[in-house]
């Protein structure tokens, strides 16, 4: 046991007993206490009890000797299953991104990355081999082979829980307590989630068709002439497609492949007359900038000069991953981006080399992190890498393996920098921004992107996003995106994006202008201004709540199942779901419904655009197109970043070094709530005071003070 409440069992076929008690004693029966857990180990047959300090048990294996099994061909262990019980009554969450269903029991669960585009239902880019029964106990296997987890479906109430190993044998973590303490005990067994700058937590847009400068510079004065706030943008089309580190149209002398690239050595024009210029220009209003990137050596049969260099030097000085038998790897013919060689980022000097060509992008350009796409490229059981791993290890380890190393290497040279991932594992956390992958522009995907989100969520990778209402095919109706835009403001991460690349005409832009243009519906545009600016107005609690998850391992996005554990009814509506501590969010998913059922748990609750008060239980509310049905738990304080008007939805800017107006709402119920001035870089306590007034950390009362519900909303006084 490393910490309280947490037990690390391994199981070597060939090691010897490391239970700290004389392995005479474990031919029967041990009990141990580690960790404020009883265990009850037994040999003959296997036996597994797993109690906490008041005897209550809190799992066990079958009781029919089968509960620990070696699996074997007859020469070689191949695997290792455990048997659990599962009691109808529990429900099993995590498992990484899942689009089909949040609680998994009656399914199959393969922890196996796939690129899967679009309808992903059980497949999945990001597998965690982690699953929690709230408030009981939370299971991690320790490993990236693969592994299964069938539950409730081989054997009735019975979870069977198999890994792939080699000769150095398994380890498995128990984490026990209630679903905070389970979430705390994997973050730490895991890796805790790296807390993202706070301009990372602003409004996103994308679109494969900006391939030039004029298109990105036409965004930009889009949201100054709309008043948009945006405070990133993410460039896919920027490359020559070839080597991926030089911009398109660019023009270098080529060199040997070991050269690292300087901004002197490029002579800009055609579609990107001025990159630096033009990322300066972006940064002066507030906008950060990410370049999109693939692990690849690109295979083409008119490769250019400079292509055919960087493969032949990584050939030559073993970069790349290779086949069984010595040969380079290469992607399968038929895939995404086939026949190309995949970089071995087992190797430091190949992970320096490949990532040392894209130095000058920070440095010198200065942009400010990478859109790290793909990584689920590992094809055959025989793949080698550097450090001796192979392809049924690595399949799951690459994308981690990958974007980890963009990530380090950005930070290294930019200390804010981020990257922004598609596919990943257990670790997917400490490169911190991911998104849910490839969705149709449909409800359907809006149904499944929320469920990844908070599947996602509750497997330890709190920052997470979609495309919103999908990034593929047409442009979606008016009605799902402003659903869409209105949901996504309160998520970890609110970004726009489409699919179409070259110069679709008409524009396939999910940004809120060409929304309004395509649907004729100014209300698209409206709609996302609101929301927008309101996710401006909220980034003090956000980021409080953010810095938490970081500390915590507690999801940022909290499903009902995991924010009310014992609370049937809750955990029945998947859709709904708490963002941080305070606020409880209902989005309207079905199309043509202007009214919805949300059901508040025990307390009272309060609307947080109009004030009103909810009793526990089922209330129907109004939920008319361009809102959100969005409540806060009494006793909350939310501290706001407001505009003049001093209501939600008030435009502040970009600007997250300095508030307009910062605020706190306090609602009934007493508290107090430490949040962070990300500003001045300081911890805070904000507490409701024995007379109803209110009281900053330093003594003072002022009028940036707002009590709400029960006739304070916008009384614009403290007390």
């Amino acid at each position: 046991s490393s910490r309280e409440g947490t037990l690390r069992l391994t199981v070597e076929p060939d090691g010897e007993s490391r239970g700290g008690q004389d392995s005479s004693a474990m031919q029967e029966t041990a009990k141990l206490s580690l960790g404020g857990l009883s265990i009850a180990v037994g040999t003959q047959p296997y036996s597994f009890t797993l109690s906490d300090k008041a005897g209550k048990v809190l799992v066990r294996d079958t009781g029919k000797g089968d509960g620990l099994q070696i699996l074997t061909d007859g020469e070689t262990v191949r695997g290792i299953r455990l048997n659990l019980q599962a009691p109808e009554e529990q429900g099993f969450y995590g498992f990484g991104m899942k689009y089909d269903s949040l609680n998994q029991r009656n399914k199959d669960v393969d922890i196996y990355c796939v690129n899967w585009y679009t309808d992903q239902a059980g497949e999945t880019y990001t597998p965690v081999p982690y699953y929690f029964v709230p408030n009981t106990y939370g299971l991690y296997v320790d490993s990236t082979y693969y592994s299964r987890f069938a539950i409730d479906t081989e054997r009735k109430n019975v979870c069977t829980v198999e890994t792939a190993v080699r000769d150095t044998g398994a380890a498995f973590y128990l984490f026990c307590g209630d679903n905070a303490a389970i979430a705390e005990g994997y973050a730490c067994a895991a890796g805790k989630a790296v807390l993202p700058p706070v301009w990372a937590f602003g409004p996103w847009i994308s679109a494969n068709e900006w391939n030039r400068q004029s298109e990105v510079m036409e965004q930009l004065e889009q949201t100054t002439a709309h008043d948009i706030p945006t405070s990133v943008i993410v460039l896919e089309a920027w490359s020559d497609e070839e080597t991926f580190y030089t911009w398109n149209d660019s023009q270098f002398e080529a060199a040997d492949g070991g050269f690292v690239p300087e901004l002197e050595g490029f002579t800009f024009g055609g579609r990107w007359p001025d990159p630096k210029g033009m990322v300066d220009a972006l940064h002066d209003e507030g906008i950060r900038v990410l370049l999109w990137q693939i692990p690849v050596l690109k295979f083409s049969g008119n490769a250019a000069p400079q292509s055919k260099l960087d493969q032949r030097y990584a050939l030559e000085q073993g970069y790349v991953l290779k086949n069984g038998e010595g040969s380079p790897y290469r992607l399968p013919s038929g895939t995404w981006f086939g026949n190309s060689l995949l970089v071995d980022f087992t190797n430091p000097q190949a992970t320096d080399w490949f990532l040392s060509k894209r130095r000058y992008l920070l440095e010198d350009i200065g942009v400010d992190g990478f859109k790290t796409d793909g990584g689920e490229f590992i094809w055959g059981r025989d793949v080698t890498a550097f450090d001796g791993r192979r392809g049924d290890e690595l399949r799951n380890a690459y994308p981690d393996l990958y974007a980890q190393a963009y990530f380090d290497y950005s930070r290294m040279l930019v200390p804010d920098a981020v990257t922004f991932s598609r596919a990943g594992g257990a670790s997917m956390q400490t490169h911190p921004l991911c998104w849910v992958g490839d969705q149709r522009s449909t409800q359907r995907a809006f149904e499944e992107a929320l469920r990844a989100a908070l599947s996602a969520s509750m497997s330890g990778i709190p920052f997470v996003a979609w495309d919103i209402a999908g990034f593929s095919g047409d442009v979606p109706t008016a009605e799902l995106y402003q659903r869409a835009v209105a949901q996504a403001a309160f998520s970890p991460v609110m970004q726009v994006h489409s699919e179409t690349s070259g110069d679709p005409n008409p524009s396939q832009a999910r940004t809120p202008w060409n929304m309004a243009e395509r649907k004729g519906d100014s209300a698209c545009l409206d709609t996302y201004r609101f929301f927008a600016n309101v996710r401006m107005n909220l980034l003090p609690y956000l980021y409080t709540e953010a810095r938490h998850s970081s500390r915590t391992g507690e999801p940022l996005m909290r499903s009902m199942a995991y924010a009310f554990p014992g609370d049937e009814t809750a955990a029945e509506y998947e859709f709904q779901y708490m963002f941080g501590g305070s606020l409880l969010v209902a989005p309207a998913v079905e199309m043509g419904e202007e009214t919805l059922d949300v059901y508040f748990p025990e307390g009272t609750w309060y609307g947080l655009f109009d004030g009103k008060a909810y009793t526990a239980g089922i209330h129907t509310v109004d939920c008319p197109l361009g809102t959100l049905p969005v409540f806060v738990k009494s006793g909350s304080i939310l501290p706001l970043n407001l505009g003049e008007s001093g209501k939600l939805g008030g435009s502040v800017g970009n600007a997250t070094d300095s508030y307009q107006n910062l605020t706190f709402w306090a609602y009934p119920g007493g508290g107090e709530y430490s949040w962070y001035d990300y500003v001045n870089g300081k911890e805070e306590t904000v507490k409701v005071l024995a007379d109803g007034k209110m009281q900053r950390a330093n003594g003072t009362e002022s009028a940036d003070i707002v009590l709400q519900g029960n006739g304070w909303r916008n009384s614009g006084q403290a007390g």
